[in-house]
């Protein structure tokens, strides 16, 4: 039986950026080796993160006799913290996890007072805090193709978020006082990813992948690409 224990601090401030990150992270490991191909391994990851930032938003309104360019600018800051729990099964052509996680987002969006024409709207902060719980399987598989080295890697897991669900600013216009709501966040979620990596000669790795996120209320989807050229 084997135990791993790993902490880490950074943090991120890029020069002429209005941006500020904290990270803390803490991974703690324990393997045990069953036979001569198989490793089970129970892990237990936590981390939060706090970012401060900068933002701006532009919007054009127009309809008949009426056209306005408006833009904002405003503070906000998003604390993040995370842990999750897995048991990871090493087999001898690639590995099964499942695992459970809970996930807890805080943001927090200061005033701001749009600049145009008549259009232009005084914004009132907001708030939200909302939290995700994730259970699902992970896994992944090594391959050959030719002379290349292949790594599939897939999950699947159903996410359920509770707390702040619906995104709601306060706002002024003409001394008018009204509420602007966003799109909510779906309650129950199926989450997925794949990827792909190969390996193209000795310096040379490349990355696709996808991930989606389907609720009977909304659909995210997104691609990825990398390549990573180590000289």
């Amino acid at each position: 039986m084997l135990g791993r224990h790993q902490y880490q601090l950074a943090s991120f401030h890029p020069p002429g950026r209005e941006l500020r990150q904290k990270v803390h992270a803490q991974y703690v490991d324990i393997s045990q080796r069953r036979g001569n191909d198989h490793l089970e391994v129970a892990g237990f990851h936590s981390a939060d993160l706090q970012t401060r930032d900068g933002a701006g938003a532009r919007r054009s309104v127009a309809f008949a006799g009426f056209a306005d360019s408006l833009s904002t600018r405003y503070r906000a800051t998003t604390t993040q913290a995370f842990a999750e729990a897995a048991h990871r099964f090493a087999l001898s052509a690639g590995a099964l996890e499942p695992f459970i996680s809970m996930a807890h987002v805080q943001l927090r969006v200061g005033k701001g007072q749009e600049s145009g024409g008549g259009a232009a709207l005084a914004l009132g902060g907001a708030s939200m805090r909302t939290s995700f719980a994730t259970a699902g399987l992970r896994g992944d598989t090594r391959l050959q193709w030719g002379a290349s080295s292949l790594t599939l890697r897939a999950s699947a897991g159903w996410q359920h978020a509770f707390g702040d669900q619906l995104p709601v600013v306060g706002a002024v216009l003409g001394g008018q006082r009204f509420h602007v709501t966003g799109l909510p966040i779906a309650r129950d979620t199926l989450v997925s990813e794949i990827g792909l990596e190969a390996a193209v000669g000795s310096n040379m790795r490349i990355n696709l992948g996808y991930s989606g996120a389907l609720s009977p209320a909304s659909q995210n989807h997104a691609a990825r690409a990398g390549l990573l050229w180590q000289f």
